[in-house]
């Protein structure tokens, strides 16, 4: 579901739903920002499914829900029944009562998409990418990264290279620095070569909802 989750966060953030902008004091966690993937994926009629030990699959993305992004999840949620919310998205309402679904200023299961609450970010937790180009013999393969500062960028020079290269030669991998006790850890992540396109700049209403009944 890693495809699947980028494209989404795409998406999100060119309808207006995600920002990387520091608009709010905590980013989402990661199972937040899965529940919000989730529900942009039921309100457009497309896939997605993950378990709940897949949460860390978002885990390099720091990102908020815009004001109207917020408002959008609340109606989501309002327009669904309970047993159904229980159902689907049991992290956050597995200990709620009925009530407490439609009490957006007060149920603590929603203080993290508010951004009321969460885990602050480290500084220089997180860095740009690597396209990795694999060719040559099985039994002898070469290897050439291109490092960059970011995902966006990386994807240009994947358009861009691909003009003379076979796509089948390359990888791309999200970067992640960690210090944990005094020492500096990096982790890649595979991320696709490419997002899927979509109605950027054409389409800037968030998905309709329907009431559930």
């Amino acid at each position: 579901m890693l495809e699947h989750s980028e494209a989404y966060i795409s998406n999100c953030k060119d309808i207006g739903i995600l920002t990387e902008k520091k608009i709010r004091k905590y980013p989402l966690r990661d199972a937040n920002l899965i529940m919000v993937l989730k529900a942009y994926a039921i309100a457009t009629h497309k896939p997605f499914t993950i378990h709940s030990t897949n949460f860390d699959i978002v885990a390099d993305h720091e990102l908020y829900l815009t004001g109207g992004g917020l408002l959008w999840l609340f109606d989501f949620f309002e327009n669904h029944s309970f047993e159904y919310l229980k159902s689907i998205f049991s992290f956050i309402f597995t200990n709620a009562e009925e009530k407490d679904v439609t009490d957006f200023k007060n149920y603590k299961g929603y203080q993290n998409f508010k951004g009321l609450t969460g885990v602050r970010p480290k500084a220089g937790t997180k860095q740009g990418a690597v396209l990795v180009r694999t060719y040559g013999p099985v039994t002898s393969p070469q290897t050439v990264e291109y490092n960059f500062d970011t995902l966006a960028e990386a994807r240009k020079e994947v358009v861009s290279i691909t003009r003379f290269f076979p796509i089948e030669e390359f990888t791309l991998y999200r970067i992640r620095k960690m210090n944990k006790n005094g020492r500096t850890y990096y982790y890649r992540r595979v991320v696709p070569l490419f997002i899927k396109e979509t109605k950027r700049g054409r389409n800037s209403n968030l998905p309709h909802l329907r009431r559930s009944t």
